[in-house]
């Protein structure tokens, strides 16, 4: 379990960290189409090495992350140490006065960094939502040294069951995802299964491709499962407006645009099944939305883990 959590708190940081890489990439590119060369290589020269780097970190943390980043180096990026070389080139020498016409050439160069960092995102954040345990079972089990798989036949049988059972659990165990392309939850434009609402998205936003970055909302229904009666304190850390109702009574009330903001609520609850509501609005630059719950007699408060979530009601909390 302590692996496991530590791998919990390594996907976070690969994420947030790729985000920041991903939106410092497109204002390198934003920055050379406008003509500030200068500013553009610099920002493009610090987010290749930091890409670099977290590649680097990724093979080196076993088997299973070694052999998964080199698929992703030989066959969806392959020219990223070529690009990333050459930019530093071109930086240095302009840092130099050197003149260097190749201007066209260090311009694709810069859109396709962007494109590998996104690339990079899509794959790794692709893996994330996968439940812990199979996503962990799948890669310690078959990319360890020591698998425990007799055959490819076999290997072939567990992981099948082990993506049903995921499925159904993540289908279980999980919140009504309903995005908008709007700020005022009108225009409808993909629902998905959330395990828990936990979203730091930075400059980006809840989807890769195909949906905004900015002036979107978001409205997750389900239920909550209490196993104990008791006073539940909740919290919801956003940027920007956020509500929530439990049982169709309004918890927590902070509808307005406002940069990364607690808002807190509690409600005194019986043990059992109760219905849930948030909804969530971004207005421009940083995204994010998380909620939290503090339990009785508790002092921290931690993100709501997705066994307390169910797409129908249920009495049993944790079945």
């Amino acid at each position: 379990m302590n692996e496991l959590n530590e791998f919990k708190d390594l996907a976070f940081n690969v994420t947030w960290r790729l985000r920041h890489i991903q939106a410092g990439m497109k204002t390198a590119v934003r920055l050379v189409d406008e003509g500030e060369w200068h500013s553009a290589l610099t920002l493009a020269s610090q987010n290749g090495k930091r890409l670099s780097d977290l590649i680097r970190e990724l093979r080196e943390l076993n088997n299973a992350t070694k052999l998964y980043m080199d698929v992703v180096l030989a066959n969806k990026i392959p020219r990223f140490r070529e690009d990333q070389a050459y930019v530093e080139q071109f930086e240095a020498a302009m840092a130099e006065h050197k003149v260097w016409d190749d201007t066209s050439r260090c311009k694709d160069t810069l859109h396709r960094l962007e494109y590998d960092a996104r690339v990079l995102s899509k794959e790794i954040l692709a893996l994330l939502p996968l439940p812990d345990s199979a996503f962990f079972l799948f890669f310690r089990s078959f990319f360890s040294k020591k698998t425990i798989f007799g055959s490819v036949s076999v290997f072939v049988a567990i992981v099948l069951v082990v993506l049903g059972l995921m499925v159904a659990d993540r289908e279980k165990h999980s919140l009504l995802g309903e995005y908008y392309s709007d700020k005022d939850l009108k225009t409808l434009y993909k629902t998905r299964l959330d395990s828990s609402i936990d979203f730091r998205w930075g400059q980006g936003g809840p989807f890769l491709w195909g949906f905004k970055t900015d002036l979107f909302s978001i409205r997750w229904t389900g239920f909550l499962l209490i196993d104990k009666d008791g006073l539940y304190d909740f919290r919801l850390e956003s940027d920007d407006g956020v509500r929530f109702w439990i049982d169709e009574q309004m918890v927590i009330n902070d509808w307005n645009v406002h940069s990364t903001k607690v808002s807190e609520g509690q409600k005194e609850l019986k043990a059992g099944s109760h219905s849930i509501k948030v909804e969530y609005f971004e207005d421009y630059s940083n995204a994010q939305v998380r909620l939290l719950w503090r339990l009785p007699g508790e002092t921290e408060f931690n993100i709501i883990p997705s066994r307390f979530f169910k797409n129908e009601k249920d009495s049993t909390p944790n079945d």
